[in-house]
């Protein structure tokens, strides 16, 4: 692709400042919607044309109207692409190899957002903002695409979009309508230029979609502090429907290595990243629980109740388990999800292999202070490998303010099990083969980390770990006891009460005698 100027550069670092992101960062937001009045380049559109019936009638290329300058337009049955003339024809991307006076940019970015309107559309979703009046205008930046500037009275305005992004997604209020500014050149981020555009268009496009019933662009209805907790929601189903439209993409898998990577961050961490890869979460809930019908409900309710709520209600509604307690399901899933998702092995490789709090056979006790707890709907991620017999868990100490969910699986969604454990309060159990993931997530009414002790460990007595109770456990109880072997208590979960006394000999004791009878 071309190069670009280091005007444009320049436009990427400040780009950068505003997602509060180094510019050298490897892994940034490329779509710059959720910047709403901060979008680099932002400008004031052209008038929408209303549709027409288009039955029977070819797509068309003409010269755009007032008020722009170089730039010409390709009507589809939805849709007008403008673009200019600031091109180079020699590139594959934008070459016209068919002759038929289209660049490829253009028409694959055409062709794509009529596609993923069309799969939308079957899918159960409603016509995209402003679109059941007016043709969707597209732009293509950077091409030399000029508007009237009323307040000059000359073509001063240049449609521009900074390297750093795909494309974003606009509103105009005083039409009531989307229009979508994309890039001409995608090359600093992927070398599948034309793949990536398809995916985005489905992106961008779904952006629109939300719009009719969440205002997302309006800062008075949706302040900043609101949009910064709610977000995830809307760049998250974007993403997923990345893989709806084009599941053989896979652009967005980089951001879910991300989320797995960090499980600890808050749900709404707002670092310009973690909002696309918790697709991986947006699909799990359209996997498990009703798929588009209860995206629509969320999307319905989330302006007037709440995005929280507004998830609870529609779960509810549809006789599925809290969010607390999905979040738990998926956390223990997400540990290991090329067992659990279509694409997980990919997942997999894009995340980190030190994302476990511990990968340490039980018994073992976990102490964490608040600055290394999860945030509030993240998670602390355990890998207990070939077990043989069930493991317990018990919660020990936490925060005054805490809730937690404990998730267990082993294999597929079917093996997930979710407990709410409270601190001091009986164990956990669960009876799993193998190689069994945990997850320990904050849940807590309240933003912050959370605190916790929690002790991991096998059925009440083996205090040695070998799957018997027996003679050998109330000789090491005695040992702890009398301090000579006082290293054992924090390798092991003694009782499951973190405590090591007479009662533990008593019962490796007892259980001993009652063998030895038998």
């Amino acid at each position: 692709m071309k190069l670009h100027s280091a005007g444009k550069m320049l436009c990427l670092f400040l780009a950068a400042l505003v997602l509060g992101v180094q510019a050298e960062a490897a892994l940034a937001a490329r779509s710059a919607t959720s910047l709403r009045s901060q979008k680099p380049g932002r400008f004031a559109p052209i008038p929408p044309t209303p549709r027409q019936d288009s039955s029977g009638r070819s797509p068309r290329r003409i010269i755009a109207p007032f008020p722009t300058e170089n730039a010409q337009v390709f009507t589809t049955g939805h849709f007008r692409v403008l673009w200019g003339s600031d091109y180079n024809p020699d590139d594959p991307d934008w070459s016209d190899a068919d002759g038929n006076g289209l660049p490829a940019w253009v028409e694959i970015l055409a062709e794509s957002l009529e596609t993923a309107h069309g799969i939308q559309s079957g899918l159960g979703f409603g016509v995209p903002y402003g679109m059941d009046v007016y043709y969707m205008d597209v732009y293509v930046a950077n091409t030399g695409i000029r508007i009237y500037n009323h307040a000059t009275g000359d073509y001063d305005i240049t449609v521009e979009l900074p390297v750093a992004y795909y494309a974003y997604a606009e509103i105009d209020r005083d039409h009531q309508r989307a229009y979508l500014v994309f890039n001409d050149d995608f090359s600093r981020h992927t070398d599948r230029e034309t793949a990536v555009l398809r995916a985005t268009a489905a992106h961008e496009l779904f952006h629109a979609v939300q719009a009719v019933a969440y205002p997302w662009d309006d800062e008075i209805l949706v302040p900043d502090e609101r949009y910064a907790e709610e977000r995830w929601w809307f760049e998250s189903t974007a993403a997923w429907m990345e893989e709806l439209c084009w599941p053989e993409v896979n652009d967005y898998v980089a951001y879910v290595g991300e989320v797995l990577s960090n499980p600890g961050l808050p749900l709404t961490h707002g670092d310009g990243v973690r909002d696309y890869g918790m697709a991986i979460l947006a699909g799990h809930l359209w996997r498990r629980y009703g798929g588009a019908d209860l995206w629509n409900a969320v999307f319905r309710n989330a302006f007037g109740l709440g995005l929280e709520p507004a998830i609870e209600a529609a779960l509810s509604e549809r006789g599925a388990p809290s969010f607390p307690d999905i979040l738990a399901e998926f956390w223990s899933l997400a540990a290991h999800p090329e067992d659990a998702w279509p694409d997980g092995a990919l997942y997999l490789a894009a995340a980190s292999p030190g994302r476990f709090q511990s990968e340490a056979a039980p018994p073992l006790i976990a102490s964490v202070a608040p600055v290394d707890a999860p945030g509030r709907y993240g998670a602390h991620l355990f890998r207990f490998p070939d077990m043989e017999r069930p493991i317990q868990m018990i919660l020990l100490e936490t925060g005054p303010d805490a809730r937690w969910r404990f998730g267990f699986s082993t294999g597929g969604e079917e093996t997930a099990r979710v407990y709410a454990p409270a601190a001091g309060s009986a164990a956990i159990r669960y009876a799993g083969e193998g190689t069994v993931y945990g997850a320990m997530v904050n849940v807590s009414g309240v933003e912050g980390q959370q605190p916790y002790r929690a002790a991991f460990g096998h059925p009440d007595g083996d205090v040695n770990g070998d799957g018997r109770v027996g003679l050998a456990d109330a000789i090491l109880v005695l040992q702890v006891m009398a301090g000579v072997r006082l290293d054992l208590f924090s390798a092991s979960g003694i009782r499951m009460d973190g405590r090591v006394g007479v009662a533990d000999a008593v019962h490796a004791l007892r259980t001993a005698s009652d063998g030895l009878s038998r």
